[in-house]
């Protein structure tokens, strides 16, 4: 017999101690899984799945705040979790509670139990968190499912479902180890959540030789659905150039012709709006296609709400500190956007850390440059069996290194300037940590 769970605590370390995310090609242990459960993915309504190098989460964020501003219930699977696993699994903007992931746990341990006596093996730990969302969503009456890819998209185990309409928000080099190591291989995998059937596909800003591969796909799919291309079909432009933690303001054109002559949000970088266009373009195009009528008082309003955990995320003002979620190059182009456009005027301090498997020597050229422009830049550290640690980051690099949590103390208690800013970045991981070391 598996482990008993009587607990959340219980649940959540046995959440923990599961396998990685794996790309393994074939969905057949999946779908015996699921069939082993009464195939609770049949009573989904509405499904839209995003994929996407950097901008998923933050796009999820939108289309959920949308969706809840006109009444519907909004399931929303997203990963990874900043404080607690119940993240994951949000229905209208609301984590699953701390009885029914209990509840849930115990199914999935039960389920894995059959499973390897059966001899399929055990699901790996992106595996029993997907199946754990469709068996949660299924009992919720939900009007609208947003669901993130956890890797690529191809090979994905989120991608054993048929989505009504698939988002695909940027590709760039990431995972490179399990994806490919061009544009057009990564694009492959992110566009494998189109399906023949797909009635929406849309694009955020994505380079032309990804954009290649796509027609081949399309007509090997037989698709008959709608394309809507960021900058083709749709469009937005910043109202005027703002600077610092400013509110941002946006114009909108969708693929209807609806325009926005202003769109405030308060979510920061100039790549936000690209986010945002997609967002809006499909919510507006999925509510058309449900025959849905629009409270564009009220969805602008929700837009002006919305916020995602470690996204250039503010932790405090005096002095100011913020968390941004960049590990990968194109998560610190847009860092680094923000840093010399939107901090111009600060005096800023970095502190990096990272993953052993991500591309570091790309990384380390941001971090130079920063260095180069006068910003104090630190490499660091965190507890992960996967970290980047001293020694690693000496073997490539003269940039110092330190121990955040101290720096991040003194950072705290000394500096209240009103023009100094201290940034984390890198992994999530840091962002968890940091957290728990500001609640603690």
């Amino acid at each position: 017999m598996g482990q008993e769970i009587t607990s959340i605590e219980a649940a959540h370390d046995w959440l923990s101690r599961q396998t990685s995310h794996q790309l393994r090609p074939g969905f057949d242990r999946m779908r015996h899984a699921l069939s082993l459960l009464g195939q609770p993915q049949a009573s989904l309504p509405s499904i839209i799945q995003l994929a996407g190098t950097n901008g998923k989460g933050s796009t999820l964020a939108y289309l959920q705040g949308l969706f809840i501003s006109q009444g519907l219930r909004v399931g929303a699977f997203s990963s990874p979790h900043i404080l607690a696993f119940n993240e994951r699994l949000m229905v209208s903007g609301q984590p699953i509670e701390d009885e029914k992931l209990v509840e849930l746990v115990r199914t999935m341990v039960e389920l894995n139990e059959k499973l390897i006596a059966q001899d399929w093996g055990p699901l790996s730990g992106f595996e029993l968190y997907t199946v754990m969302m469709l068996v949660y969503f299924s009992q919720c009456q939900l009007d609208v499912c947003l669901i993130e890819v956890g890797v690529g998209g191809l090979w994905d185990c989120t991608n054993v479902l048929e989505a009504d309409m698939a988002l695909i928000t940027t590709i760039g080099y990431d995972h490179q180890d399990r994806l490919g190591h061009s544009l057009a291989e990564i694009a492959q995998q992110k566009f494998g959540i189109i399906k023949t059937k797909t009635g929406i596909v849309g694009l955020g800003r994505l380079p032309q030789e990804a954009l290649a591969v796509l027609p081949e796909i399309l007509v090997n799919l037989n698709f008959q659905g709608e394309i809507m291309r960021l900058g083709w079909d749709y469009h937005v432009t910043p109202v005027q150039e703002g600077r610092g933690l400013s509110k941002r303001n946006w114009q909108v054109t969708l693929p209807s012709g609806r325009h926005f002559d202003q769109v405030t949000i308060a979510m920061l970088g100039q790549h936000q709006g690209d986010n945002l266009a997609l967002a809006l373009a499909s919510f507006e195009a999925w509510m058309n296609q449900m025959k849905r009528e629009i409270d564009w008082n009220q969805a602008l309003a929700a837009l002006e709400q919305v916020s995602w955990q470690g996204r250039l995320e503010c932790l405090s003002h005096e002095p100011l500190i913020m968390v941004d979620g960049a590990h990968n190059s194109q998560g610190l182009q847009a860092l680094d956007k923000f840093l010399t456009h939107d901090l111009a005027d600060y005096q800023v301090t970095v502190i990096f850390a990272g993953l052993k498997r991500k591309d570091q020597a790309s990384h380390l050229t941001y971090l130079h440059k920063w260095a180069e422009e006068g910003m104090a830049v630190y490499l660091s550290t965190f507890d992960y069996p996967g970290a980047m640690a001293q020694a690693d980051w000496q073997a490539q690099t003269a940039l110092p290194f330190l121990d955040w949590q101290p720096k991040l103390v003194d950072y705290q208690a000394g500096q209240k300037q009103a023009k100094n800013a201290l940034i984390l970045t890198g992994s999530l991981f840091v962002y968890f940590n940091t957290i728990l070391l500001f609640i603690s």
